[in-house]
């Protein structure tokens, strides 16, 4: 049962779910930045169209199969994803702007909690990406990430291997974080700072990064395929960052 607690560190009051200490599920304070998505969008997303930008999303969809993308929130505060029908069918989905970046003194968390359909035939990427990364997954060819910049989960199509990376400027450190399922799954990081990024899968520690950490700004970013010809469906429950800044 969620159990959210209240600590205070840098000038700023964090609500945590205990007994998870950096899974900070919100914060108040000057030094504050945060997105934590309010999930407004109830529909169709056609091949091509931004139908989100005014929700502070740039999404670009690909629909070769049987219908068009479909987000929809649901009665419980969760939100469906349903893809289209072919392999490569899906989204890739960024928030406009990079509100985050590592940095010294400056703690940040980065965490999400999903539900895949098909642990196998699918790809998933979800993490902090730089905002010009469009396409954060393959949409045709081979199933592949696409970013540049970034910290996040990935694991893609016929296998259920999946991998916390750091990225910098396309070079990529891939640790062995985390096997994809068909039960909720928490995935998140956390860094102190610009030198070490330490990744968690359902709470439990599964190991970090110190090489190819991102220098750009960063913004939450999510991508979901279909890797073989059927629609997929991913559930997502919650989905946020947070970071403390010093003030100059």
């Amino acid at each position: 049962m969620p159990n959210t607690r209240v600590r205070w560190e840098k000038g700023a009051k964090l609500f945590y779910e205990a007994p998870h200490r950096n899974r900070i599920v919100d914060a108040f304070g000057v030094n504050v930045t945060k997105d934590i998505p309010n999930w407004v969008y109830n529909g169709q997303i056609t091949s091509g169209a931004d139908s989100m930008v005014t929700h502070g999303w740039t999404v670009t969809d690909t629909d070769a199969g049987a219908g068009d993308l479909l987000i929809t929130p649901q009665s419980d505060g969760t939100t469906l994803v349903t893809t289209a029908a072919n392999a490569y069918d899906g989204v890739s989905m960024q928030r406009i702007i990079g509100n985050f970046k590592l940095l010294a003194n400056s703690p940040l968390y980065c965490g999400c909690r999903v539900k895949l359909s098909n642990a196998t035939a699918s790809t998933f990427l979800f993490g902090l990406c730089s905002v010009s990364d469009a396409t954060l997954t393959a949409a045709d060819t081979a199933h592949a990430t696409g970013v540049a910049y970034g910290c996040y989960f990935s694991k893609l199509a016929a296998v259920t291997a999946g991998y916390f990376n750091t990225e910098e400027n396309t070079t990529e450190t891939n640790v062995a974080a985390w096997t994809a399922s068909t039960s909720w799954t928490w995935l998140e990081f956390f860094a102190e700072d610009a030198t070490t990024v330490k990744a968690y899968v359902n709470g439990v520690y599964v190991g970090q990064s110190t090489t190819n950490l991102p220098t750009s700004a960063l913004g939450l970013s999510f991508s979901y395929r279909a890797g073989a010809s059927g629609a997929v469906t991913c559930y997502i429950d919650r989905m946020y960052a947070v970071q403390l800044c010093p003030k100059a």
